[in-house]
């Protein structure tokens, strides 16, 4: 029986909770950062409408997908958007109603995104008194004139006094986000933000590459003909950044557990952890995506329309949101399951894997020669990527998937 698994009686027979997450997403924003492409609108927005919406559209789910109950939450993430805006009487009068179809974990996971530039003392005393148990920190650079250029609406300064007052309100599991190949951004100057982020003392480390996609600004400036493109830091040059901030991070203490994300021991974040073991997780809110692997043959997932009108609308009619929804394949659910597996440092469940499919992946062609250049580690039981395949995981995961593994 698993760490977050437990027997229960209910009416004289026992039986295994089954286990979920939920993803919140926020939409409302400040301001949107020119390379953000989160949904988002302006804030504050229709906050009570949204908490109902919210609430209501779990009621329809869980009625639909877990009608005799029996379900254990063991963690909710707020994300995105900017998740303080709704306020600590808000954010804990709905985190209220989010628990009460379950049965909460005893060590429930909370995690709330937030901006540096929007905390304050008691707001954050009143959060964590709320039961929130983590929060994580957007702060994305500790240098100024790189946050102005991401267009954020803090410095460093803010940054590492919203660190600090977070420490002071009690918040024992602090995460802080970090961006690379930022325009502008070189080696140096990436080092020195993961040391001054190391100095802090975080909990948790995620690190993530920056993406320009087609429908930001950010694009227009910066994309691939786009006149400031030399200023984005080339592939080798961001390949080193994620190198030095293995080597950084690793040196402090902090373990890589997932490509992006580094934690101290007992820090992990297991709402992360969901999602790149396929466990179930259900998103709420306009835009959020959800995946339960015990619907329909091979899983089912699905993503609201990115809408908040029409999102307020269907729930306050009582109908489901619009949504795109998708019924897996079992080609489908096993080339995620691959690829979201070897993403961890756990790496695949051979075992497991051959039980759901019926396929001994590391007996295929691919995998021996990923195995054979020293790409792919077998460790017993256990398939994973070696720490060197770590900056071309998508190179190597391609190779290793561009066959028909069913």
């Amino acid at each position: 029986m698993g760490r977050l698994q437990e027997a229960v009686r209910v009416q004289g027979e026992e039986r295994e909770l089954r286990e979920v997450g939920l993803y919140v997403h926020v939409p409302f924003c400040l301001s949107r950062c020119p390379y953000c492409d989160f949904y988002s609108t302006g804030a504050p927005g229709p906050l009570d409408r949204y908490a109902d919406a919210v609430a209501a559209e779990l009621d329809l789910v869980v009625g639909e997908l877990f009608p005799g109950g029996g379900v254990r939450l063991d963690s909710v993430y707020f994300g995105g958007g900017t998740p303080t805006l709704l306020g600590p009487a808000a954010a804990s009068a709905l985190l209220s109603r989010l628990k009460a179809p379950f049965v909460a974990a005893p060590d429930l996971e909370v995690s709330f995104e937030a901006n540096p530039g929007s905390l304050d003392p008691e707001g954050l005393r009143l959060l964590r008194r709320a039961g929130v148990t983590r929060i994580s920190l957007g702060v994305q650079s500790l240098d100024d004139g790189l946050l102005r250029t991401l267009g954020r609406i803090h410095d460093a300064a803010s940054a590492l006094d919203a660190f600090r007052l977070a420490r002071l309100a009690g918040f024992e599991n602090i995460s802080v986000d970090l961006i690379y190949g930022i325009p502008g951004q070189t080696l140096e100057r990436w080092v020195d933000t993961l040391d001054r982020a190391v100095g802090l003392g975080p909990d948790h480390v995620s690190v993530y590459g920056l993406t320009i996609e087609g429908d930001v600004p950010f694009h227009d400036l910066y994309g691939p003909s786009a006149p400031l493109a030399a200023a984005v830091p080339d592939d080798d040059a961001q390949a080193a950044m994620f190198e030095s901030a293995f080597e950084v991070l690793g040196a402090a203490g902090y373990e890589r557990y997932e490509l992006s994300s580094y934690a101290l021991a007992g820090r992990t974040c297991r709402h992360n952890l969901r999602y790149w073991s396929a466990g179930d997780y259900i998103g709420l809110g306009p835009s959020a995506a959800s995946y339960v692997r015990g619907a329909g043959r091979w899983g089912r997932r699905w993503r609201n329309a990115a809408d908040l009108d029409g999102y307020l609308e269907a729930l306050e009619a009582g109908a489901r949101p619009p949504a795109e929804c998708e019924e897996l394949t079992k080609g489908q659910a096993a080339m995620e399951d691959v690829f979201l597996s070897l993403r961890t440092s756990a790496g695949l469940d051979l075992e497991g894997f051959r039980d759901r499919y019926g396929v001994a992946l590391e007996e295929g062609r691919a995998a021996r020669e990923l195995m054979g250049q020293g790409w792919l580690v077998r460790r017993g039981e256990r398939l994973a990527l070696a720490d060197r395949a770590a900056p071309l995981a998508n190179e190597v995961l391609t190779r290793l998937l561009d066959v028909d593994i069913l």
